[in-house]
């Protein structure tokens, strides 16, 4: 089995974007594989309904999402597609074994569907928890050295962001179910101004990953990289006050380190 190391992978996918190689990164997290196995997912105000077990945590409007195996099986295929589809530099991250519930007992079947172990598998969490500090530390000032486009909220503000952003293209919270033409629209984008080496950053829920997948399989000369919620805190978003304990952690002081410490292991 090929060696995969959460610091490592994080070194590896920094030195590509410092050197302007280009790449591709898409997280397949809870959310996800909730989707991927066909199960009933909705966030909103209320809390939480995962395929029947409900709960409360606060969910800002921009996290607010539903998919229902009964209407959308169309958008489940094209999830399925990105988790599939194998090429140079298309990065795919998983959770870690028996961490993820919507994955319980089912990693290998994952890690199988996915195009079998090798090295461009890695970690969903790679940006967060203990790689957060060096990724909004290291990482994010590589950005204001590229051109960078945004795929991101409707609601987000781009002004605090220590990056240029040369063009943005704004989805609403629903975003995979309802902004599903706007892959269309990055690809005309990419297409009519002949464009390369930019750095595409993807903050669009399970929509980024058929954004990565689609986009990089048809132009690989520009990176494709889905960071999820990384950025919320600086682009006056809310929702991940209530469920991102690492971007707590960070950014409000909360004197509890423990998942800044946190260092994910494959398999």
């Amino acid at each position: 089995m090929i060696e995969h190391n959460y610091t490592k992978d994080f070194d590896t996918l920094k030195s590509k974007l410092e050197s302007e190689e280009n790449f591709a990164f898409s997280r397949f997290s809870d959310g996800e594989g909730f989707i991927l196995y066909n199960q009933y997912l909705e966030l909103s105000d209320s809390g939480y309904n995962l395929n029947g077990a409900r709960g409360y945590a606060f969910y800002g409007k921009e996290e607010h999402k539903v998919f229902d195996p009964d209407k959308h099986s169309f958008f489940r295929d094209k999830l399925i597609e990105s988790l599939e589809y194998v090429a140079p530099n298309y990065y795919k991250g998983l959770p870690m074994k028996d961490s993820c519930p919507a994955f319980d007992g089912i990693f290998d079947e994952i890690v199988e569907n996915a195009g079998g172990d090798s090295e461009y598998l890695s970690f969903a969490n790679l940006w967060n928890n203990a790689n957060y500090p060096r990724f909004i530390e290291e990482l994010v000032p590589i950005l204001s050295k590229r051109k960078v486009v945004f795929i991101c909220n409707k609601d987000a503000t781009l002004d605090e962001l220590p990056f240029k952003v040369v063009k943005d293209f704004r989805i609403g919270s629903n975003a995979m179910i309802e902004n599903y033409s706007i892959i269309e629209e990055i690809k005309e984008y990419v297409s009519q101004n002949n464009i390369e080496n930019h750095v595409f950053l993807c903050s669009a829920a399970s929509l980024s990953n058929l954004i990565v997948h689609q986009c990089f399989e048809a132009n690989s000369s520009n990176t494709f990289i889905d960071i999820g919620s990384t950025l919320n805190p600086l682009m006056g978003l809310k929702g991940w006050t209530g469920t991102r304990t690492y971007l707590n952690q960070y950014w409000n002081s909360t004197g509890d380190r423990s998942q800044l410490e946190m260092v994910d292991t494959w398999a």
